[in-house]
């Protein structure tokens, strides 16, 4: 069988490697020579990892997506399994706070970016097979919310609110796409925007956050640092930037 490639895509997606290659050489170069005594060290780890993902492009490009349809339900178990064992303080591995990797050997996993993929072909699949109950919301879209928030709900005790976030408006964006209702839409938008103020809430460093993303200047040297620093290379390099 013919297989068609979509063309301005791979284009997009080589401009975008090609771009953030640039742009890690070029802001990682001095950090690097000073931390490792390596100006290209993150330039050659970053083209590790870059090899290995265009080496994963290129396998899924031959595989049939509906083979990822038929293995979701194995691909959510396993991803079940790694959500969990991430957790056990003897398995998972912690930075600063989060428990987000397993380490094995040298190379270190995290669950949650993996959750990402499979989250997406899971809640497709789900959408596909049943089309004729979205319009239904306890019966059809129920028991996905039931599913996706049990995973949400293990990502968020590493804690990585973050992609909770990203993958809870993912699966609206999916809803909305999959012929869901407007009403649906509106009372599950609704529904995560109370859950997400709630966690906002309970938790200082998350409403600090909040506060800095609005008034950075309030806090310059914590919380507002990054934002400062967005502000004063937008003003001094403009759109463009100023050149490598």
């Amino acid at each position: 069988m013919h297989t068609r490639y979509d063309l301005p895509l791979i284009g997009a997606t080589l401009f975008l490697l090609s771009w953030g290659t640039v742009m890690i050489y070029s802001t990682g170069g001095v950090y690097a020579d000073l931390q490792y005594d390596d100006g290209q060290y993150f330039l050659y780890r970053h083209l590790m990892h870059l090899l290995v993902g265009l080496v994963v492009l290129g396998v899924a490009l031959y595989v049939n997506y509906h083979k990822w349809q038929q293995f979701s339900i194995w691909l959510m178990l396993v991803m079940l399994i790694l959500l969990i064992l991430v957790l056990i303080p003897e398995v998972g591995h912690e930075v600063k706070g989060g428990r987000r990797w397993l380490r094995i050997g040298s190379l270190s996993v995290q669950p949650a970016e993996l959750l990402k993929i499979v989250l997406i072909i899971y809640v497709a699949s789900y959408l596909e097979r049943k089309q004729e109950l979205l319009a239904f919301f306890f019966r059809g879209l129920t028991p996905n919310f039931i599913v996706t928030g049990i995973y949400l709900f293990l990502v968020l005790l590493q804690p990585d609110f973050g992609t909770v976030i990203l993958l809870a408006t993912t699966v609206l964006l999916m809803l909305y796409v999959g012929g869901g209702s407007p009403i649906q839409i509106a009372s599950s938008l609704l529904g995560v925007g109370v859950i997400a103020g709630f966690l906002i809430a309970s938790h200082t460093y998350r409403v600090r956050r909040m506060l800095s993303f609005l008034n950075p200047c309030d806090d310059p040297q914590n919380s507002g640092f990054q934002i400062i620093q967005s502000f004063i290379a937008l003003g001094t390099g403009g759109w463009l930037g100023k050149g490598l």
